[in-house]
C-alpha cells in the first residue's frame, strides 16, 4: 500500500517541479478524479511523506488531470471501461487489485502536467516548458444556423426512394415510393400531395388498407383519417398514418393505402415501403464499453473566471436530447465540473446507415443571467476517445430577476389553466390534470377566484375536476366547465359574478374542454350543447341558447373569440364564424384536436398548435401559410404580430420559429438535476416577444428572452417523487403580463398551489 502512494505522489511531484515541487495538487474536476482528493491533497501539504492509512481507510487515488488518452487506455483495458467509468466518476472505490492495475499503468506512462484551477495560476520558471490546456478532440464540422443542426432527422419519415405520382378521373396523389422511418426521432405520420384535377376545394381522407405486418402494432381501430379541406388549384398534404412500430431490429414493410374526397366516389390506391429503425436500445449500452462515450469539463463564467454551479449542460443529436438510456442533460458541480455519457457518434451512425449520417452533437449551455452558449463545432465522441471542453459563460447585459410575492395553497388535482382580467388583479383558476390511468371517473374539486394578494374571494365546488375557464376583461364575470369521463350527468357549464353568485348553469351531455367570454362580456360560447351539437353561443345575461353547430365532432376542444369580439375560432374541425352562426370557412387538423388558438389583433396571423403534433399558421381567410411539426407537442404561444411562435415539446424542448416559419433557435428547459420535462400548458409570451415564459418540470417556473437566453429561473421546494409521471410535479400552466412585470404559474397535483411573481425594483 506504501509503494502504491508513494509512487503516485512521486510522479505528481515531478510535475508540480515545473513551479515549486511543492506537494499540494490543484483542485481537479469531478469528471477527471476520484472523491476526496481535495481533502487528501491538503493533508499532503503539511505532511508530504506521512504514512498511509489503514486499509480500512484507504487513501483515494490521485491521478494527474485530465487523464491523458494513452493513461485511460491502459487502464481501461486492464480493469474494464465500465469499471473505470464507475470509479472515474466516483460511484465507488477501487478494490485493492484495481489499484495495483492503475498504478501500473500510471508507472508506464507519465502522466500530462495538472491544470490551476479558474482564476489561479502557477508560478513556472521562465525556461520551463508550459503545460498545454486541455484540448477538445474533435473533427471540426461546424454546426451551423439552427435549422442546419436539427435538420439530419425531419419530424415525419424521411423520403428515400423515388417521387411517384398516381391519378384517376378526379384527383392525383404524389409521394415517394419509399421511406426511412427513424422512431427514436419521428413521428409515424408520412405526408403525400393531393391535387383535385377539376380545381375544386375537397375534403380528402386515407388509410391504409393493408393488415398490419409483424413488429407493428395496430392501436385502437382502423379507419380514414380526415386531413385539411385542400384548396383546389395548388392541392396540398395529407397525413398516412402508420401503426405503431415495436420491432427490435430494422424492418422494410410495403404499405398499400387507399385515398378518397367527399365529392367522388372513385379511389385512389397505391403503396410505398417503409424501412423502420427500432430505437437505440438501452441494452446495447450496457456493459458495453464501445458504445458509450463521454464528455466532460469545466464551465466558468467568462468575466471573473470563477466556476459555475448548476449550469444546464445539453448534448442534442436531432431534434432531442433524449437517446435511452441517457438523458443528455446534466447540471454542473460546485465546482463547475460536468460529465455526460452518450452513444459512440460511431454506434449512431451504423444503426442509422444507409440513409442518414450524424454530423455529431450539439453542445449547449444554459444558466440564468449568462448568454446561451452553443459550441460552434459538433462534437462526435467515441468510446476510446473521451471529449473534454472548458466553457466560458459570458454574463448577460441587463439580467432581470423576480421575486416571489405570494403564494397560495389550491387543491387536488392541481392548476390546469390560468386566467385573469385586464388590471392583473383578479384570476380564475381552472383545477385539473393530465389523466392517468388509475384516475377515477369524476375528481370533484374547487375553482378559485383570487385577488392581487392571493388572497381567494370564492371558491365554488365543482363535481369534478375543470379543464375550462375564463373571466371577463373586466372581472366582473367567471365562466367554467366540468370534465368527467363518460359521466354525463356529472357535466356542467357555469357563470358566475364578480361576487360569485350563480348566474346560470348548462348540463351537456359530456365534458367541457374550454369555454370563452367575448371581450363585451355579452356573449359565451362552449361545447356541446345540452342538445349535444359541437358548439353554442349564449346569451352572457339570460343564458339563453343563441345558435348551436355541428362541427362533425362531439364536441370542440378550443374555443376563442377574435379580437374585436365579431368572430368565432373553434376546433375541431376549425372554423371561422360569425356571432349570428354563419360559417366564414373551415379548415381541417390532422389531429382535430388544437390546444389553444392565438389571433394577431388585425387577424392577418392565427396560429394553432394541436395535438397532432403541428404547429400551423393560417391568414385571416384561412390560407395555410406554413406548418411545422413536433415530436410530442404540449403547447404554444404566439406574438401579437405573429412574428415568434414558441412551442413545446416532450421532454421539456422548446422551439422558437419566425413568422414565416423558420427555426431560429431550441433548448432544452433545466428543471434540476432529473430531466421533468415541461408543463402541459407551459407557455406564454409578451405581445412584442420580448419575454417567453415557460412553466418547466419540477416545478420550475423560468423566462427566456426573444433570442432563447435563459433570464430567470425559481424551483419549487415541495419533494419529487420520480417514479410519479412528471405533470403531477410540474408548473402545468404559466402566464405573463403584457408588460413582462409580472408572472403567475400554477403548480400539478403533488403541490397544487399557484406563485406570482413581480420583478424586481430596479429591472
Amino acid at each position: 500500500m506504501k509503494k502504491i502512494i508513494s509512487s503516485i505522489l512521486l510522479i505528481a511531484c515531478l510535475w508540480i517541479s515545473l513551479s515549486s515541487c511543492s506537494t499540494k495538487q490543484p483542485p481537479a474536476t469531478e469528471s477527471a478524479r476520484l472523491p476526496d482528493v481535495e481533502n487528501q491533497a491538503d493533508a499532503d501539504q503539511d505532511t508530504p511523506t506521512a504514512a498511509p492509512p489503514p486499509e480500512a481507510e484507504q487513501a483515494p487515488l490521485v491521478l494527474p488531470q485530465p487523464v491523458p488518452g494513452p493513461l485511460r487506455e491502459c487502464i481501461e483495458s486492464a480493469i474494464g471501461a465500465s469499471t473505470w467509468h464507475e470509479i472515474d466518476t466516483g460511484k465507488r472505490q477501487p478494490s485493492q487489485g484495481e489499484r495495483d492495475a492503475i498504478t501500473t499503468c500510471v508507472d508506464e506512462e507519465p502522466p500530462s502536467p495538472p491544470e490551476p484551477p479558474p482564476g489561479e495560476t502557477v508560478d513556472a520558471p521562465e525556461d520551463a516548458p508550459q503545460a498545454p490546456a486541455p484540448e477538445v478532440e474533435e473533427d471540426p464540422v461546424p454546426v451551423g444556423s439552427a435549422p442546419n443542426a436539427l435538420a439530419p432527422f425531419p419530424e415525419t419519415p424521411l423520403p428515400v426512394g423515388e417521387l411517384v405520382t398516381v391519378e384517376n378521373s378526379f384527383f392525383q396523389v404524389t409521394y415517394y415510393d419509399k421511406y426511412a422511418f427513424y422512431d427514436d426521432y419521428q413521428t409515424t405520420l408520412i405526408p403525400v400531395h393531393v391535387v383535385d384535377l377539376a380545381g375544386n376545394d375537397n375534403d380528402f381522407f386515407i388509410e391504409i388498407t393493408s393488415e398490419i405486418p409483424e413488429g407493428w402494432e395496430q392501436v385502437g381501430a382502423a379507419g380514414p383519417v380526415p386531413t385539411n379541406q385542400i384548396p383546389g388549384e395548388e392541392g396540398g398534404d395529407i397525413l398516412v398514418a402508420l401503426p405503431p412500430f415495436r420491432y427490435s431490429q430494422t424492418q422494410e414493410t410495403t404499405f398499400t393505402v387507399e385515398a378518397r374526397s367527399s365529392q367522388y366516389q372513385e379511389r385512389l390506391v397505391f403503396s410505398f415501403t417503409v424501412v423502420a429503425y427500432p430505437q437505440l436500445q438501452a441494452g446495447q449500452a450496457e456493459g458495453n464499453a464501445d458504445a458509450t462515450a463521454m464528455v466532460e469539463g469545466l464551465v466558468t463564467d467568462a468575466e471573473t473566471g470563477q466556476p459555475i454551479q448548476d449550469a444546464a449542460v445539453s448534448l442534442w443529436l436531432g431534434p432531442t436530447t433524449r437517446i435511452m438510456p441517457f438523458d443528455m442533460l446534466k447540471a454542473t458541480q460546485d465546482n463547475g465540473s460536468y460529465i455526460q455519457s452518450v452513444w459512440d457518434i460511431d454506434v449512431v451512425n451504423d444503426h442509422y446507415a444507409p440513409y442518414t449520417e450524424m454530423p455529431g452533437y450539439v453542445l449547449m449551455v444554459q444558466k440564468a443571467g449568462y448568454h446561451t452558449y452553443i459550441h460552434e463545432n459538433y462534437l462526435r465522441p467515441r468510446s476510446q476517445m473521451p471529449l473534454h471542453l472548458d466553457i466560458s459563460l459570458v454574463p448577460l447585459d441587463e439580467p432581470v430577476a423576480y421575486d416571489l410575492k405570494w403564494e397560495t395553497p389550491l387543491w387536488s388535482p392541481g392548476v390546469w389553466e390560468i386566467e385573469m382580467n385586464e388590471a392583473w388583479d383578479r384570476f380564475a383558476v381552472a383545477m385539473g390534470k393530465h389523466p392517468d390511468h388509475d384516475d377515477p371517473d369524476t375528481l370533484p374539486t374547487e375553482i378559485p377566484l383570487l385577488d392581487a394578494e392571493g388572497r381567494i374571494l370564492w371558491a365554488k365546488p365543482l363535481p369534478d375536476q375543470s379543464w375550462a375557464v375564463d373571466i371577463s376583461t373586466d372581472g366582473s364575470l367567471v365562466a367554467c366547465g366540468t370534465h368527467a369521463y363518460n359521466q354525463g350527468d356529472s357535466n356542467y357549464a357555469y357563470l358566475w359574478d364578480a361576487d360569485g353568485s350563480e348566474l346560470w348553469r348548462k348540463s351537456p351531455p359530456t365534458e367541457t374542454l374550454d369555454i370563452a367570454i367575448s371581450p363585451d362580456k355579452q356573449l359565451v360560447a362552449f361545447g356541446p350543447t345540452e342538445s349535444g351539437l359541437s358548439l353554442g353561443l349564449y346569451n352572457a345575461s339570460s343564458g339563453g341558447e343563441l345558435w348551436g353547430l355541428d362541427t362533425g365532432f362531439q364536441k370542440v376542444r378550443q374555443v376563442a373569440f377574435t379580437p374585436d369580439g365579431q368572430h368565432l375560432l373553434a376546433g375541431p374541425v376549425v372554423h371561422l364564424i360569425d356571432t349570428s352562426g354563419e360559417i366564414i370557412w373551415r379548415r381541417y387538423e390532422f389531429s382535430g384536436l388544437p390546444y389553444i388558438i392565438w389571433t394577431s389583433p388585425d387577424m392577418s396571423r392565427i396560429m394553432i398548435p394541436d395535438k397532432g403534433d403541428y404547429i400551423s399558421m393560417y391568414n385571416g381567410d384561412g390560407d395555410l401559410l406554413w406548418r411545422r411539426d413536433l415530436r410530442v407537442l404540449t403547447y404554444g404561444a404566439m406574438s401579437a404580430d405573429g412574428s415568434l411562435v414558441v412551442a413545446l415539446a416532450h421532454n421539456g424542448n422548446l422551439f422558437a420559429y419566425s413568422g414565416e416559419g423558420e427555426l431560429l433557435w431550441y433548448r432544452q428547459i433545466p428543471v434540476g438535476d432529473s430531466a421533468g420535462g415541461a408543463g402541459h400548458n407551459g407557455i406564454d409570451i409578451t405581445p412584442d416577444g420580448r419575454y417567453i415564459a415557460v412553466g418547466g418540470g419540477n416545478y420550475t417556473t423560468l423566462l427566456y428572452d426573444a433570442q432563447g437566453n435563459l433570464l430567470w429561473r425559481h424551483q419549487g421546494t415541495a419533494p419529487i417523487d420520480q417514479s410519479e409521471h412528471p405533470y403531477l410535479h410540474s408548473t402545468m400552466a404559466v402566464r405573463i403580463s403584457p408588460d413582462g412585470t409580472k408572472i403567475i404559474s400554477g403548480y400539478g397535483t403533488s403541490d397544487p398551489r399557484i406563485c406570482y411573481f413581480e420583478m424586481a425594483p430596479g429591472q
